[in-house]
Parts: structure tokens; sequence; C-alpha cells
């Protein structure tokens, strides 16, 4: 199982410290298309990518919040295959501490009309299904180029999420 902690100390000359509280749970997914793409969200407004998947709302298991964003997000229907991990995001510039699940799942044939929230329609949210290998380059890319704090944690967590899934789960993809 992944297993990934990210620190500041991964960008930054600095010593290792780990926030007592987790104030967000969310879940990502590898979205694998019928022809075995996977899925990125591109961010037009900010030039960026990242994996579907959002925040875990009261009541909601980590598999049932990522069904509704993926559904919100892509406007795709899912087929939860399994949990590969998790990522903790130790974010202490901000006093920020994220731990997301990480699954991989498949994209249905049911199609729904996306359901951006605000922020993301400010963003530009746009789904962009690619080979696995052109998403890790993408966000390996973003990832060396990038001088914003978040982008940073960003990258590394889905960059993380989507080789695990790789090496780890070929036959899935």
């Amino acid at each position: 199982m992944l297993n990934k902690v990210i620190t500041d100390s991964d960008f930054y000359d600095c010593v290792t410290e780990y926030l007592p509280v987790v104030n967000r749970y969310a879940s990502k997914a590898v979205f694998i298309d019928e022809r075995g793409r996977v899925a990125l969200m591109y961010m037009s407004r900010i030039d960026c990518y990242k994996l579907p998947g959002g925040g875990i709302e009261k009541g909601e298991t980590e598999a049932e919040a990522l069904v509704r964003e993926l559904r919100e997000e892509t406007g795709r229907g899912s087929n939860v295959v399994c949990k590969i991990g998790e990522v903790t995001e130790h974010k202490n510039r901000k006093n920020y501490c994220q731990k997301t699940a990480a699954f991989i799942a498949y994209a249905t044939q049911e199609r729904f009309r996306p359901a951006l929230s605000p922020s993301e329609q400010r963003l530009g949210f746009k789904l962009r299904f690619m080979n696995p290998q052109t998403a890790m380059q993408i966000l390996q890319d973003a990832l060396d180029t990038t001088d914003e704090y978040g982008k940073k944690f960003m990258f590394s967590r889905d960059l993380s999420i989507l080789r695990y899934a790789v090496k780890n789960f070929p036959h899935l993809l």
C-alpha cells in the first residue's frame, strides 16, 4: 500500500515537521477510461493539471466521496476498483495537513453534466484523458518548474499516486 508523507523538507532546506491534526480528508483517483487512458483535470486559468477527486464530506466514506467527486468534476460515472493507499501532506508554512485516500477507478459509460464548484469553474476545470506516461511526465515537469508552495505539494501528491498505480497495478491500466 502507498503510504507517502510529504513535508516542507521535501522541497526546502528545513527540519522535517509533522502537524498534529489533519485539517482535510480527501479522495483522489487514477481514473481510467475504456481505452486505458488516465484522467487529469486541466485548470486552464492557472495552466496546470491534477488528478480528479476532492474533499470528503461529513457522513461519506472515502469511496463514496470519490464517486461523487468524479461525477461532479468529470461528468462520468465510475466503478471504484481498489484503494491503493494514502498520501499525507504536512504543509507547515500554512499550518495545514491533508490526508488523501488514493484509488484506482474505471470510467463507466454513464454521462452526467459536470457540477463544478464556483472555484472549479473559475479555475476552468476541463477533463483530459491521456496515456499514463504522458500524465506522469506532465506532473513531473510541473513539479520541477513550479515555485508555488501549494502546487509543489499537489504535484508531488498526484505524481506519487500515479507512479504507484503504474508500477504496482499495471494490469489494471
